[in-house]
């Protein structure tokens, strides 16, 4: 599609050279953003999965690409 941004560049960059935390989640937001307004894709379709667990479960995580809810590393606490 040819689209392209130097912003976003140097963002990707500088999060896989190791930003600390605060200024990871300051990049990840700008790039949202700017994905927001140029529109680089326009979405026709997507799917949100959600998940809720009991205080009482440990190390529940849900799978950032929705492959699976990784039920065999969840244990419950008594």
């Amino acid at each position: 599609m040819n689209w392209s941004n130097d912003e976003v560049l140097a963002a990707i960059d500088e999060l896989l050279a190791g930003a600390d935390d605060d200024r990871a989640d300051e990049l990840r937001a700008r790039i949202a953003e700017i994905a927001q307004d140029e529109l680089p894709v326009i979405p026709i379709a997507w799917y949100r999965m959600n998940a809720a667990v009991s205080d009482r479960v440990e190390n529940f995580e849900l799978d950032p690409l929705e492959y699976t809810w990784r039920i065999t590393d969840a244990t419950l606490v008594r």
